[in-house]
């Protein structure tokens, strides 16, 4: 499956609940995400992608994004 899940803590007998967030733009391989603060960029089938509450495809190459 190619598709991108977050993955939430909640708490009680369920502990997580996962909400698919994209359709088709899943991460490529093992180790294609990275992780800067609060958002995610990753190396999917058809580009890169960023989700930061909301996702999108990136323009640019993760190499540019600002770090903290």
């Amino acid at each position: 499956e190619s598709d991108a899940w977050a993955m939430s803590y909640i708490g009680g007998t369920l502990v997580y609940s996962f909400d698919k967030i994209g359709p088709s733009c899943g991460g490529y391989s093992r180790g294609c995400m990275h992780v800067i603060g609060q958002r995610a960029a990753w190396w999917g089938s058809v580009g890169f992608w960023l989700f930061d509450g909301s996702l999108r495809p990136l323009d640019e190459s993760p190499a540019t994004l600002p770090t903290e």
